[in-house]
């Protein structure tokens, strides 16, 4: 999916700029695709990952690699709604993938982090709505899906809130041989699309 068909398939939720509640400062969206995302934006979206996960990494049976996330984040098939200031610094971005999960077509949220500033705002509703937006909008697609560590209880209260699920797809509990029950560090969650009424 190119980024033009990308922004064509939500005319009517899109917008490219966003006010703080609070400070009134007028933050501006963009939408790139992960190829055409300069290093530089790439690199601070790397920052406000390592910022709020490195340690939800470092604490998990994936551990903290940064030269695979660096990897992972130059995906071409990676799509990123990048928030930045006045100065043009990003303060918050999403990243996200129109793909298959199990034979379902799904748009996947890949990252979604914001600096402390712009938590509590109503900034990351948005970022999700445009994603639930653009897979409604596609019309083939099944729903939205993300992985969340499963020690971040304040993001999934945040996706439940916002009606995600745990998804079939994720891992279940198991009981190893000695007794002990391994509880996955990590869950998939998802959200069933009501596709809108096109014209």
């Amino acid at each position: 999916m190119t980024t033009r068909a990308f922004v064509c398939a939500c005319p009517s939720r899109w917008s490219t700029s966003w006010k703080h509640p609070d400070t009134k400062a007028i933050f501006i969206l963009g939408l790139s695709q992960a190829t055409s995302t300069s290093e530089n934006d790439l690199e601070a979206c790397f920052s406000l990952i390592e910022a709020t996960s490195k340690q939800d990494y470092e604490g998990s049976s994936r551990g903290w690699n940064p030269v695979t996330k660096r990897v992972e984040m130059r995906d071409p098939d990676l799509r990123y709604i990048l928030v930045k200031d006045a100065d043009g610094h990003v303060c918050a971005f999403t990243s996200l993938m129109p793909t298959m999960e199990d034979g379902l077509a799904v748009v996947y949220c890949y990252e979604i982090h914001l600096e402390a500033a712009l938590r509590g705002t109503g900034l990351a509703d948005l970022l999700l709505s445009f994603l639930e937006t653009v897979a409604a909008n596609i019309q083939v697609m099944e729903k939205v899906m993300l992985t969340v560590f499963t020690c971040n209880t304040r993001a999934v209260k945040f996706y439940q809130r916002l009606g995600f699920s745990i998804d079939e797809l994720s891992p279940q509990a198991r009981k190893l041989r000695n007794g002990v029950v391994k509880v996955p560090d990590y869950a998939i969650m998802s959200k069933r699309l009501r596709y809108p009424e096109l014209s």
